[in-house]
This record gives C-alpha cells, sequence and structure tokens, in this order.
C-alpha cells in the first residue's frame, strides 16, 4: 500500500514521541515533587518532635520546683486548724483539705488549740 502523504507518517510519529517524551517529563516531575513533599513532611516530623521533647523538659523541670519548708506558727487566742488553714493557704487546695494537711503535719495534735501551742503548717 502505498503512503499517499509522505510527511504523514513521519509527522504522526514524530509528535507521538513527543507527547510521550512529555509524559515522561511529567511523571518524572510528579515524582520529584512528590519526593521533595515527603522530606518537607519528615522534616516537620522531627521538628514536632524535638518542639515535644524539649517542651516535656520545660514543663517538668518546671513541675519539679524547689519545695517549701514548712512554717511553724505560735497559736494565739481565738485560733482554729480551720482559721489556720486559711490563714496559711496553698495554691489549688480547699481550706478543707488544706486543714487536713495542717492535721496530719501535727499528729500530736487532738484538734483542740491552745494559745501558746507551735503548730508545723506544710510548705505552700
Amino acid at each position: 500500500m502505498s503512503n499517499i502523504w509522505p510527511g504523514f507518517v513521519a509527522t504522526h510519529t514524530a509528535s507521538v514521541s513527543v507527547a510521550q517524551e512529555s509524559q515522561r517529563e511529567a511523571r518524572r516531575m510528579a515524582r520529584k515533587l512528590q519526593a521533595e513533599r515527603r522530606r518537607r513532611t519528615v522534616w516537620v516530623m522531627v521538628a514536632l518532635v524535638i518542639g515535644a521533647v524539649i517542651g516535656s523538659m520545660f514543663s517538668k523541670a518546671h513541675s519539679q520546683s524547689v519545695p517549701v519548708p514548712p512554717t511553724v506558727v505560735k497559736v494565739g487566742s481565738g485560733d482554729t486548724v480551720w482559721s489556720l488553714a486559711k490563714r496559711y493557704p496553698k495554691s489549688g487546695v480547699t481550706t478543707g483539705a488544706r486543714m487536713h494537711q495542717i492535721l496530719r503535719a501535727n499528729p500530736d495534735l487532738s484538734g483542740t488549740l491552745y494559745s501558746g501551742d507551735t503548730v508545723v503548717i506544710p510548705g505552700r
């Protein structure tokens, strides 16, 4: 069979190879872009992990603050364990819970305070 348009076949095959080459190049670029995104994701994850580790170190250091030594108080006239708990509060602790802390720190207290007694108030 003779070719009526001899240039048609050559042009057609050349345009197919250009199209195939263009598709190959597009795939290569897509793979490069995908690899770059993976690298960025890995670096972001590494940075987040490092940030979390450093943040937890600071939060532990902050929470492990120096303990406050107990205070020794001389009981005055009319003082009660409740009034001492209100006078020497502890952050985040209710007055009732603070009263129990004072009683645990002073096992010899019978619950009745007398003027002149000494009471140990646990650290704040």
